[in-house]
């Protein structure tokens, strides 16, 4: 299992991402009958809490689709996305603490949709990474992008090239605050639940 979440609107309904097995929702009830829901490489499945009967699966390099009938048809949720963004294998996305009609997600920049899912993406940054270079594509994308529970404005980006950027005003800026940090694959950004301008900061070594 890659990712998994529990749907808190209906007792008992687990989502999860299954990696070569797609995506997957079941319950204990029917512990050997999990429904395959969505193919391609399973990563994080996220319920909208408002409504939900929308949902999202993402397959591999930003193949992000949603339902409105929770689960039953999928439609694309990148069509909109421009030509040219670099996407890591397990893109990173999510569905905004403050406004669940909002969704972001990282390619080599930090995109926003409005209107979810029926939105268009709109990139707010410029290339976060390094840039092409050398190495292969995926070593240049975002691999991680998170929304401080605090204050709606306060983004982070994390990249596969050590990179960790920090805007205060949605977008408009973005400030590089990697420091002194490892310069290793940055695996997620988690803002502080309480403290606006704390965040916490995972990196892995994996690939050196």
């Amino acid at each position: 299992v890659y990712h998994a979440i529990e749907n808190p609107y209906i007792a008992q309904d687990y989502w999860c991402g299954v990696q070569d097995n797609g995506t997957s929702n079941g319950n204990e009830a029917s512990i050997n009958a999990w429904a395959r829901i969505f193919g391609g490489d399973g990563f994080l499945p996220s319920i909208d809490p408002v409504d939900q009967s929308v949902v999202y699966a993402l397959a591999q390099r930003g193949a992000l689709y949603y339902s409105t009938n929770g689960g039953t048809d999928f439609s694309e949720a990148m069509w909109s996305m421009e030509a040219g963004e670099r996407f890591n294998w397990d893109m990173p996305y999510f569905i905004s603490l403050h406004d669940h009609t909002v969704l972001y997600c990282g390619t080599h920049r930090v995109h926003r949709m409005t209107d979810a899912p029926f939105g268009a993406w709109e990139p707010i940054s410029d290339d976060l990474t390094d840039g092409l270079g050398e190495g292969p594509n995926d070593q240049h994308t975002l691999t991680a992008v998170a929304q401080s529970p605090v204050n709606e404005q306060v983004l982070y980006a994390g990249s596969a090239d050590a990179n960790v950027w920090r805007t205060t005003n949605g977008g408009g800026n973005w400030t590089n605050v990697t420091g002194t940090l490892p310069v290793r694959y940055v695996t997620a950004v988690t803002p502080s639940p309480s403290e606006a301008n704390t965040v916490y900061v995972t990196h892995s070594g994996y690939r050196d």
